[in-house]
This record gives structure tokens, C-alpha cells and sequence, in this order.
């Protein structure tokens, strides 16, 4: 067991006065101490991680999103499209497949292998010598060996394995893009809905806002028309109970907008705390698209099926699970190396 420290011990033998052979021991210890267990444990952590270069949180981690003072939609989806969280992790995903496009067309690199050695069991004597000459041999004990092998490069090509690696990789890749499409087509409807609801927010807490400013007008002029003997006491109570129901409003219509702001600054990548931002409530006036003017029932469910990218993806993946089969049955042929 590893002790921290190291001992050395000297023998040494004398001879009494006389020649009576006694023998005497002299032991001496020396200890060399280079740290305890802790210590050592401590100095390979520093070590490992004391100099590791620290990542940037920037390198990581996309910079936050910083909406404006006042958003329009154009300006939302064009934060979606630079920012959006789950935009950036399909493009990653993308980026992955595309790798393995390349990964799976690779064509391996040949081997070269060199290799000298020398037969220890090779008998160096006269007979041995004039045998070997008269076969017309090299007397030699050293072996020298060069190879070089294509890594089964030719068999993977003829068999048709790479194609078909490369037919699953690409048809990944293909389905791995239209799911991104996809989650843009998705994400893009989120976020024109919040920010229709956002709008519609704004308009509903300026309302509030405003029946509560007209109760609490009515509020006072009911206080002077009590003071003057106009009204009872009951009709005074009854409208400071409209004037706190309005207030009450007013309150939930802002509790309202500021949770349709951060859905939508949520939607948009925002990270930690949403300032309030306003929109523009132009957007709710209604007007019929002009692609929809003139759409049927039939029209849209055919136009649905031909563009939706999550039915084309799926045809992809089809194909991607059909091209995986294939591949491991061509697996059954073993892999040939030439050399």
C-alpha cells in the first residue's frame, strides 16, 4: 500500500577486534516525505482542471434577445428566424446530418504497413549455409516485410454498401431540413398568435383602464351629489362597488397583457427578465387574404398534402428506414481487404 513515503535501509557488516565474526546491523531509516495522499490528490486536480482554459459563456450560449421599446410582427419573425431556441437547435441538428453525409461517403485510407524482425530459431552453421546457397537463397536471420491494403475501400464499393450508407445518410439529412421547415411553419403560427394576443391585450387593458377612469370620475361627482343631499347613502356605496369592480378589471386586463408579452418574448428566445414592449394593434383589423379569397375545402386539404413539410419528411424517413434495411442485409458479405 502506497505509504507517501519512502524508506532506504543500509546494511552494514563489521568484524569485532579478533576476527570472532560477529556481525552487527546498523539500520538507518531515511524518509523522503513528497506529500501525503491528500495533498497528492489535490496537486493532479489542479493539474487536470486549474489550467484548463475556461469556455466563454458566449461560445456556448447564444447571446440574449433584447426585444425593442415598440415590436412590429415583421420584426418578430425576423428575431424567430436569427434567435428562436428551438430554430437554432434544428439548425444544429442539420448540421449533424450533414456531417454524416460525409462521414458515410467517406472511402477509408489504404494501409501501409512495414515490419523487420529477426528468427532467433535460424541455425548459422556450414551445412545450413551450403543448403541455402544451393536453393539459391539469401542466408539471412533477419525478415523484412512491406504491405499495403486498401481497408476493404474496393469490396465496400462493389458490394454497394457506401451507397447505401450514403442513400440512409441523405435521406436523414432530407428529412432532418424539413423538419426544420417545419418547426418554422409551427413556430411562425405561435408567435403571430401571441402577438395577436398581445395586441388584443393592449386593447383590452387601455379599455379597462378607461372604465376605470370614467368609475372613478363618476365616484367623485357622487360624492359631491351625497354632499349636497342628491343621492343616499346606498346609492353612494353602489357606486364605489363599480368604482372597485372597474379597478379590479383594469388589474387582470394588465395581468393579461404582461402574460401575453412574456409568452411571446418566450417564443422569441428572451432569457431572464421581459421588459414591456409595445405592439402594433393595427394588426387585428381583418382583411381576407389574398390567397384565400378564392380557396375550397378540397383545394386547401390537396395543398396541405402536396407542401406540408412534416408529410414530405415522413416520406424521407420512409425512405431512410427502407435504405437502413437494405444496408444490413448487404451486411451479410464480409468485408474483403486487398493487400
Amino acid at each position: 500500500m502506497f505509504s507517501g513515503l519512502w524508506h532506504k535501509t543500509i546494511f552494514v557488516r563489521s568484524r569485532a577486534d579478533g576476527g570472532s565474526g560477529a556481525r552487527s546491523v546498523v539500520r538507518r531509516g531515511v524518509s523522503r516525505a513528497w506529500g501525503n495522499r491528500r495533498g497528492f490528490v489535490l496537486a493532479i486536480a489542479l493539474v487536470c482542471f486549474g489550467v484548463a482554459k475556461p469556455v466563454a459563456a458566449a461560445d456556448a450560449v447564444p447571446a440574449a434577445v433584447e426585444l425593442p421599446p415598440r415590436l412590429s410582427l415583421a420584426e418578430a419573425l425576423r428575431i424567430l428566424d436569427a434567435r428562436g431556441l428551438d430554430l437554432l437547435i434544428s439548425d444544429a441538428n442539420a448540421r449533424g446530418a450533414e456531417g454524416a453525409v460525409v462521414s458515410a461517403g467517406a472511402v477509408p485510407n489504404p494501409v501501409a504497413q512495414v515490419s523487420v524482425g529477426n528468427a532467433f530459431t535460424y541455425s548459422n552453421n556450414g551445412f545450413s549455409k551450403s543448403d541455402c546457397h544451393a536453393n539459391g537463397a539469401a542466408c539471412s536471420p533477419w525478415i523484412y516485410s512491406v504491405g499495403v491494403g486498401d481497408s476493404a475501400a474496393l469490396e465496400d464499393t462493389l458490394s454497394g454498401k457506401r451507397n447505401l450508407r450514403l442513400k440512409v445518410a441523405r435521406n436523414a439529412l432530407a428529412a432532418t431540413k424539413l423538419a426544420r421547415v417545419d418547426a418554422r411553419r409551427t413556430l411562425m403560427l405561435a408567435v403571430k398568435t401571441a402577438y395577436l394576443e398581445v395586441a388584443q391585450a393592449t386593447l383590452a387593458s387601455k379599455f379597462a383602464r378607461d372604465i376605470a377612469a370614467t368609475e372613478e370620475t363618476a365616484l367623485k361627482r357622487a360624492h359631491d351629489r351625497y354632499a349636497g343631499g342628491a343621492i343616499n347613502e346606498g346609492d353612494l356605496e353602489r357606486i364605489e362597488a363599480e368604482k372597485l369592480e372597474a379597478d379590479q378589471a383594469a388589474d387582470a386586463a394588465d395581468y393579461g397583457l404582461r402574460s401575453a408579452r412574456v409568452a411571446l418574448a418566450f417564443l422569441l428566445g428572451v432569457r431572464g427578465a421581459v421588459r414591456d414592449f409595445e405592439v402594433d394593434t393595427g394588426v387585428l383589423d381583418y382583411a381576407v387574404p389574398e390567397a384565400l379569397r378564392d380557396a375550397s375545402e378540397v383545394g386547401l386539404l390537396r395543398s396541405a398534402v402536396e407542401h406540408r413539410p412534416d408529410l414530405a419528411g415522413a416520406g424521407y424517413q420512409r425512405q431512410e428506414a427502407l435504405a437502413q434495411l437494405e444496408l444490413v442485409r448487404r451486411q451479410r458479405f464480409p468485408d474483403l481487404a486487398l493487400g
